[in-house]
């Protein structure tokens, strides 16, 4: 059953396509539950579509209950599941912001806030991203260790990740609100989401996920560029 907000209220929702996740999703489900404290908002449900799993995922977050959760269901396939997430959130909550979390990540204790309030701060703003860290690799061997290093490079250290061209159009909130810590660096990063986390402003500006498409990250940072314009994301 789908409990309807007060119109007053500052609602949001998060969705997160779920394949056999048993031993990641508590933890996903747990730090969304910490990161929504902070929020200052209600978040109405947090949407899990389970697709074609064959482990206990379904179980664990049908048991898990310390935020609203809703289960759908979809064949095997992550754009399968994306597209039963955007369906359903536009139908029951269209008029709310949407955060897109993967099931296998932990997010940052301030990071439904931070995403939220760039909206409430740039009106022209479609959708905040986020740049995922990797978790720290205690069990593996020294070599596994620094390989994982090297490969999530671009993770661990975003700033690094600067455009050859100029990119500082697609930058307009960098002078209007500088990041803490990064100030004029953004407008020389390059114009890219990372699809872990995101948050939409409303989940119709964004559309549902063809056959074609390789990862929701890439597709949606074009379309929403050739949409919108270069004040449709920030990163």
């Amino acid at each position: 059953m789908v409990t309807k907000p007060s119109r007053s209220e500052k609602i949001y929702t998060v969705i997160m396509p779920a394949y056999n996740e048993e031993s990641s999703i508590e933890a996903a489900l747990d730090s969304i539950a910490s990161a929504d404290e902070r929020t200052g908002a209600t978040l109405a449900a947090i949407v899990v579509c389970v697709n074609g799993c064959t482990d206990r995922t379904e179980e664990i977050v049908r048991n898990w209950t310390k935020r609203p959760v809703i289960v759908l269901h979809s064949e095997p396939g992550y754009l399968l599941a994306m597209n039963k997430l955007l369906s359903y959130v536009r139908k029951n909550y269209p008029s709310y912001p949407m955060v897109k979390v993967d099931a296998d990540s932990v997010v940052e204790i301030n990071c439904m806030q931070r995403l939220l309030a760039e909206l409430e701060i740039h009106p022209k703003l479609k959708l905040v991203g986020g740049h995922p860290v990797p978790s720290p690799l205690c069990n593996h061997s020294l070599y596994q260790r620094l390989l994982g290093r090297t490969l999530s490079l671009r993770s661990i250290y975003p700033l690094a990740e600067r455009a050859v061209n100029d990119v500082s159009e697609y930058h307009p909130y960098a002078t209007i609100e500088p990041q803490p810590g990064i100030g004029s660096i953004e407008t020389k990063l390059k114009i890219y989401f990372h699809g872990r986390i995101w948050c939409v402003r409303k989940p119709a500006m964004i559309p549902l996920l063809d056959s074609t498409v390789l990862g929701d990250d890439v597709f949606l940072n074009d379309w929403l560029y050739t949409k919108y314009g270069p004040t449709a994301l920030r990163v």
